[in-house]
């Protein structure tokens, strides 16, 4: 009963396919033909972890995709809207990074994102 409250692997949520991608100036700008509903778009080398979503009006949103309480990989919550942590403590926010539910102490980090020219450009 405990395992159909946890919420989402992180594995769920798709990752950016390799070389669809580059960081530039401060902005990761990011073709695919299609983008899913959410999409996990990872960089290890420089520590990024970015869930873009595409919301029900169809605007996107770019948020971290790390829980500020421990550090934990954040997963899409498609029901509400919301990304959710992936650690036992449930902390919850909404796409502008408010934390909704804790024990998360602060926001996430929220990014500036835009449509251009068939690409998708992230200000980091």
């Amino acid at each position: 009963m405990l395992l159909a409250a946890l919420p989402p692997r992180c594995c769920d949520l798709p990752e950016a396919p390799a070389g669809s991608f580059q960081v530039s100036g401060g902005v990761l700008t990011l073709r695919m033909k299609e983008l899913p509903q959410a999409l996990r778009i990872s960089d290890e080398a420089r520590k990024l972890k970015v869930i873009l979503v595409r919301t029900a009006d169809g605007k996107l949103a770019a948020v971290s995709g790390v829980c500020t309480h421990g550090g934990a990989p954040l997963v899409m919550n498609e029901r509400h809207g919301t990304v959710i942590c992936t650690s036992l403590g449930h902390s919850e926010f909404d796409l502008r990074g408010k934390v909704l539910r804790g024990p998360a102490p602060k926001p996430i980090q929220v990014y500036a994102v835009r449509e251009t020219g068939g690409a998708v450009e992230i200000v980091l």
